[in-house]
């Protein structure tokens, strides 16, 4: 009697078990999922078979767009979502929403670009499951918000991690090199830049280290940081300034490596020394841990543009001569020649390139100046246009930092003036910052050498005893720089001053920042 009571009972609880499962999803999982009774509506069939019909807009359609799609074309059974499962959304899909909408606001673009106000909109629907409220089934709107949060999450780690735009491609096929018959484009930007993994991306994207990679997007450089603050503080009359500076900042160039794998230009030497030359401030900062010497420059005027470059300054040189680029003797000096009066007053001498003999300025034909049969220079001394002291670094362009015989140009409210060099106003502080360990006798040879005071006793004994020597005097004519030191010449219009960290505003001389604005349209705020 007994048994048949416990079997009896045992049926029933049986029974009662069986029908709370009959329907899909069971009780208790509808009852411990967070959404709620909506989660025995979850069709996963279905929402697969939205994923494979998602498509992107054309228009404005990315790379990392197409890799997101790719992926959800392909996404099969309880796997396919990235940001939610039946239990609900992921833990982290609110957190990166909220970083994405805020690191996008304060970088000055549009949160539009990044599906922000539709991915918002979904997500309070699923927080306040108003499903049948709005008249709109999970099933719909589950596998937008998932794809939506994708490519948002996308779109951002590759435009804030390597710049939404490729400024090795956009500067260097801007303009054509004057004056050749054949159409070469005139290389204005001197980097190789990287570009984003997206197949690694898309495999972090699904990781747990997603939320960390997303932070490590955003750039943590010190002048980014700068901008990034002041962008909290400033009209939508100077947003759109900072908004394409910080694009400039996201650039990450590829180093250069030796053969042995060191970088050949490195952030600073080894005794934390390097130096800025930000073309828009027309201005150079020479950079040491505990001093920053600055000084005003002239630069490449529209036609003759100084580069964006890194490089390292290995050696300088005292009083040298100026042999003159072809370009210039052909932009410059074709119309004088046969005028020996012109050479004479600037001091110019011309040689044949075959034989290496000084020739009579009044010989020479305009066809051998532009043929390039012969070689103009100019004499040591202060009348040179390198002036007296010039700093050599290697690049692709002719290119250095040197003294002028026009000091008055530095005083001009425009300085874009030169042939693409950099001409500074202070390149006796700039030895002493590049030589640091000089003695006191090699510093008085260089004093002595352009024309300064000595100050050693040796120094000034040598000044009397060689009262009648011609000028210049050559006691240096050449400093090996050691360590090299870091030299990048930089293209900023708001940019932190390294000298007061205040962000300062710059006259765009070279309209760049118009491409770049052209280039970035999809992404701005429309201010």
């Amino acid at each position: 009697m007994k048994y048949r009571i416990y079997s009896l009972l045992f049926i029933t609880v049986s029974l009662f078990i069986t029908s709370c499962h009959s329907g899909g999803t069971s009780v208790v999982d509808a009852e411990i999922s967070a959404f709620g009774r909506y989660a025995d509506s979850i069709d996963m069939a279905r929402i697969v078979d939205t994923f494979h019909s998602m498509k992107n807009d054309a228009d404005t359609c990315t790379a990392s767009d197409k890799e997101v799609l790719l992926r959800y074309h392909n996404a099969e059974g309880d796997d396919a979502p990235l940001w939610f499962s039946r239990d609900g959304m992921s833990n982290d899909a609110e957190a990166i929403l909220s970083f994405i909408r805020n690191e996008v606001h304060l970088a000055g673009l549009d949160s539009c670009a990044f599906f922000i106000p539709q991915i918002e909109e979904d997500m309070n629907i699923v927080r306040s499951l108003e499903f049948d409220t709005l008249g709109l089934d999970i099933n719909d709107v589950l596998p937008r918000l998932d794809f939506n949060l994708s490519r948002a999450y996308m779109r951002f780690i590759t435009g804030f991690r390597y710049g939404f735009m490729r400024p090795d491609i956009l500067f260097n096929r801007m303009e054509y090199v004057p004056d050749t018959d054949d159409k070469v484009f005139r290389r204005l930007y001197d980097h190789v830049v990287e570009t984003p993994d997206l197949d690694s991306l898309m495999k972090v994207m699904a990781s747990e280290k997603r939320v960390k990679t997303l932070h490590d997007a955003v750039p943590v450089d010190k002048a980014y940081r700068a901008l990034r603050k002041e962008m909290q503080n400033v009209p939508d009359s100077v947003r759109l300034a900072l908004t394409l500076n910080m694009e400039r900042l996201r650039w990450r160039i590829v180093p250069r490596l030796d053969s042995l794998g060191n970088r050949i230009v490195p952030d600073t030497d080894t005794l934390g020394r390097h130096i800025l030359v930000n073309l828009p401030s027309q201005q150079l900062w020479a950079i040491c841990p505990d001093s920053i010497l600055s000084m005003r420059i002239c630069y490449g005027g529209k036609e003759h543009k100084s580069p964006m470059l890194s490089s390292v300054i290995s050696y300088m040189q005292v009083n040298p001569e100026w042999i003159v680029p072809q370009n210039i003797v052909k932009s410059d000096f074709l119309s004088h020649a046969g005028d020996s009066a012109y050479f004479a007053r600037n001091d110019y001498f011309v040689i044949s390139r075959s034989t290496g003999d000084t020739l009579k300025p009044s010989s020479v034909t305009r066809e051998e100046m532009e043929d390039g049969i012969v070689r103009i220079a100019q004499h040591r001394g202060k009348d040179n246009s390198l002036g007296r002291i010039i700093f050599r670094f290697a690049n692709n362009y002719g290119i250095y930092l040197h003294d002028t015989n026009n000091h008055r140009a530095f005083n001009y409210v425009h300085r874009s003036i030169s042939h693409g060099c950099i001409r500074i106003e202070r390149p006796y502080e700039m030895a002493l910052f590049m030589l640091h360990d000089i003695s006191e006798r090699r510093l008085d040879r260089l004093r002595i050498s352009i024309d300064m005071e000595p100050e050693s006793d040796w120094g000034k004994k040598w000044v009397e005893e060689h009262e009648d020597e011609p000028h210049p005097i050559m006691l240096l004519n050449y400093q090996d720089v050691s360590p090299h030191i870091p030299l990048r010449i930089v293209y900023f219009t708001a940019y932190p001053n390294p000298e007061t960290n205040v962000v300062e505003y710059y006259e765009d001389a070279y309209g760049y920042d118009e491409v770049i604005a052209n280039e970035l349209k999809p992404w701005l705020s429309k201010y």
